[in-house]
């Protein structure tokens, strides 16, 4: 969370957020043998994939509209 308060370009705030949902990844698998645990892991990290496939889609409009500039 703290990586975000100081970015001032796309790609920052893109790999903020991924580092940033990388805890909530370890958070939901930290119990291995509880097959509840890894079915929720499992999901969370197909719906992540997808939201974050539909972010880098909407940061390219941004960027092609922006005519190549990623600063803010």
């Amino acid at each position: 969370e703290i990586f975000l308060y100081g970015v001032n370009d796309l790609l920052t705030i893109f790999i903020a957020l991924e580092c940033f949902s990388l805890c909530f990844y370890l958070l939901s698998g930290y119990t291995k043998k509880d097959v509840r645990s890894n079915e929720a892991t499992t999901k969370y990290l197909l719906m992540d994939g997808a939201s974050f496939s539909i972010l880098v889609h909407e940061f390219s409009w941004l960027y092609g509209s922006s005519r190549g500039e990623i600063e803010l």
